[in-house]
């Protein structure tokens, strides 16, 4: 959580955690290959959810791989949205920075952000990846 936080401080933005749901007996939807499934399919079980652990926006990690190597999917623009504020993220990688910045950059896209090359920029970032470029791994 702290990771991907540190990615959107200098933006002054706080990421804080507000609820971990640990799925010990089974999945609580089906998780699919597709990821654009799987997002509708979170993003329906968030709204049931939602009273009873209020936030402005939820992921999902998960260690099903998604079709097409794809690591993660999220609306863009819909981080005020009660329907579409959420992300799906695969647990790629055994490096948790790596993760973190996937979650990262989807959170990015409910914020509204597009890839960095979207913008005919190149990124100049401190670090070796900026959050919005197209693949964070």
């Amino acid at each position: 959580m702290a990771l991907f936080s540190l990615l959107y401080y200098p933006l002054n933005i706080r990421i804080t955690l507000v609820w971990v749901d640990v799925w010990k007996d089974g999945d609580k939807f089906e998780v699919a290959t597709s990821g654009d499934r799987t997002l509708d399919r979170f993003l329906n079980y968030r709204k049931e959810i939602i009273r009873a652990h209020p936030n402005d926006n939820a992921h999902m990690l998960t260690d099903v791989r998604f079709e097409a190597n794809v690591v993660g999917k999220a609306f863009k623009g819909t981080m005020c949205s009660y329907d579409y504020s959420g992300g799906v993220d695969v647990d790629h990688s055994t490096n948790a920075a790596v993760v973190a910045a996937t979650v990262a950059h989807e959170m990015g896209h409910n914020f509204g952000m597009e890839h960095d090359v979207d913008y005919g920029t190149t990124c100049d970032c401190p670090g070796t990846h900026c959050v919005m470029a197209p693949s964070t791994g």
